[in-house]
């Protein structure tokens, strides 16, 4: 499709060794598929030089025409915008906001000022975003929760990651697309489980090992209740970057340290293979859109549950879903569905909920979508 001078404006950190940018692998998947539709990308987010390039990054260059660097987020959101964002802002026939994000609400007066067309991608709850953040979080987290809300109500398009719940909190005055930005290629055949061991199994969470609000500390608690009222004696792989030793600290003071393995960053085939091995999948987190690793998890025929955050419910059926950073709620959804539910029939109802979210289906939403958007700037612009 015909370039259509496109301004992405983000907080995701890219790197740049040896004058060439990189990026892991679920961002670049995400520029390529603006630039597909949209042509090559102006893009303003945080980079940071380095002298090798990162285990699991691939190079972007192909999908930006130029790449502005927004420094740290604090120095921007306090200075002037550069001359040269500012340019490239004013110059774009579209704009491509990434919410929730405090360097759109620094963008938007801008934007509005230029009486620019935008698109806004609502990837999470701006209230959850910043809440789960500590006490400055709490602070600015009705500010950025009221400001997201106009920033959405007045875009010129809006795809949520969700079907329902974004839609709900974030609605746009002429409503909007749900079309999740997960990747499954095809899914498993669904599990029997009929050697399961109701008092040895397996669990995973894929997700960053040092960020809190993933939740992951709630299901080791969780595990000690299982082991000392129940005695089951679970093991939970932990897949993720970043650092450990907060998790490691939590498992040993719960007495389960050898019941938790720490997997490190896995490639998208070690983690699929590892979903295909573990009983069951934990998505407990205080904050998502819709998450990735969930509908992953579901494609592989897993057994899952997940908190009540965000987009999870629509995922998951009632007894699957637990209170958020509640332990005994975790505990009371594991032995429910192991002592009363068909885990046969749960796989089952998860490959065909994880189908709606096949990547043939999800481009040809997004295909239709993004075209609208690219006539109506051909229309206005060209």
């Amino acid at each position: 499709m015909a370039n259509c001078k496109a301004f992405l404006a983000t907080e995701v950190r890219i790197y740049m060794v040896n004058d060439h940018f990189y990026a892991d692998v679920s961002f670049a998947k995400i520029l390529e598929r603006y630039s597909k539709y949209f042509g090559k990308l102006s893009i303003a987010t945080r980079i940071i030089n380095e002298k090798k390039v990162r285990n699991g990054y691939i190079q972007i260059d192909k999908y930006c025409s130029s790449f502005d660097n927004t420094g740290s987020l604090t120095s921007f959101l306090v200075k002037r915008l550069p001359q040269k964002l500012y340019k490239h802002l004013s110059d774009a026939n579209i704009i491509i906001l990434r919410l929730p994000s405090l360097m759109s609400l620094k963008l938007f007066r801008s934007i509005r000022k230029h009486s620019k067309m935008y698109m806004a991608e609502v990837m999470g709850c701006a209230w959850d975003a910043y809440w789960n953040h500590g006490v400055v979080g709490k602070m600015i987290a009705p500010y950025v929760f009221l400001k997201t809300r106009n920033m959405v109500r007045k875009a010129d398009y809006c795809v949520y990651v969700t079907q329902s719940f974004l839609q709900n909190r974030y609605p746009r005055r002429n409503g909007g697309v749900g079309i999740s930005n997960v990747d499954i290629s095809c899914v498993a055949l669904p599990r029997t489980y009929e050697n399961f061991n109701t008092k040895k199994f397996s669990l995973m969470t894929a997700a960053a090992l040092d960020v809190r609000h993933k939740g992951q500390e709630y299901v080791i608690k969780a595990m000690r209740v299982l082991k000392e009222e129940y005695d089951i004696d679970a093991v939970y792989y932990l897949a993720g970057k970043g650092d450990d030793a907060r998790l490691k600290r939590i498992a040993e003071q719960n007495g389960v340290s050898s019941n938790v393995v720490f997997c490190g960053m896995l490639s998208r085939e070690q983690l699929f293979k590892k979903m295909h091995e573990v009983d069951f999948y934990v998505q407990p987190s205080l904050q998502e859109g819709l998450p990735r690793s969930l509908i992953e998890a579901m494609s592989c025929g897993c057994v899952c549950f997940g908190s009540n955050t965000a987009g999870i419910p629509e995922l998951l059926e009632p007894e699957q879903i637990f209170k958020r950073k509640s332990v005994d709620s975790i505990v009371d959804a594991f032995v429910k569905t192991i002592s009363d539910g068909d885990l046969k029939d749960i796989s089952r109802q998860n490959i065909l909920k994880s189908k709606q979210y096949l990547s043939s289906k999800l481009d040809n939403e997004r295909s239709r979508y993004y075209g609208k958007i690219v006539r109506k700037v051909k229309g206005r612009y060209v």
